[in-house]
């Protein structure tokens, strides 16, 4: 094969493995910011539990006053979680876009179990950020899913999770395809 041909080759493989290996990078970061927010809902879900058993007062607070209580904090933890989960699914889907396909059963599988939950995190989490009604449809819709929703959720990002954890990347970019 002629040399040129054969470097052309080379650095076509490099290009789309560099780009793999970014795209691989930039949803782990969305993933890690959407789990990080399923830890804290967690966190603040068990002390507003205890807060209320232990008679706390605070923990609601008349709307008037308009001031964030641990149930209103622990409840925008949440909506980000879900938010932010539909973000990562709509990265994961991304990657058939690349010249290089990744795949993983754990999610392929938590994904065809349940496709209308995904329709469902797309409308709640347009719904969440951008201005809508209070009563807004998309949101009543997400909520008749529960608890459903929030367990396929949980079992979502465990298959992320595990997928981000077990995904072997060499530190730093592919080889050089020029050396």
């Amino acid at each position: 094969m002629n040399p040129k041909k054969q470097q052309r080759i080379d650095k076509a493989a490099y290009d789309a493995e560099l780009k793999l290996h970014r795209a691989i990078n930039d949803l782990r970061g969305a993933f890690l910011r959407a789990y990080s927010f399923r830890l804290i809902f967690e966190d603040e879900r068990a002390a507003l539990v205890e807060e209320r058993a232990a008679g706390v007062k605070s923990v609601t607070i008349p709307i008037d006053r308009f001031e964030p209580t641990r149930a209103t904090r622990t409840s925008a933890v949440l909506v980000h979680y879900y938010a932010s989960l539909y973000v990562v699914v709509e990265g994961w889907r991304d990657f058939e876009k690349l010249p290089l396909r990744i795949t993983d059963e754990r999610i392929e599988k938590v994904l065809a179990s349940r496709p209308e939950f995904i329709k469902l995190l797309r409308n709640f989490r347009h719904s969440v950020f951008h201005p809508s009604k209070v009563l807004d449809k998309r949101l009543l819709a997400f909520h008749k899913a529960q608890p459903e929703l929030s367990t396929w959720a949980r079992d979502l990002s465990e298959a992320f999770r595990q997928f981000f954890r077990d995904w072997r990347v060499v530190v730093g970019f592919p080889k050089d395809a020029s050396a």
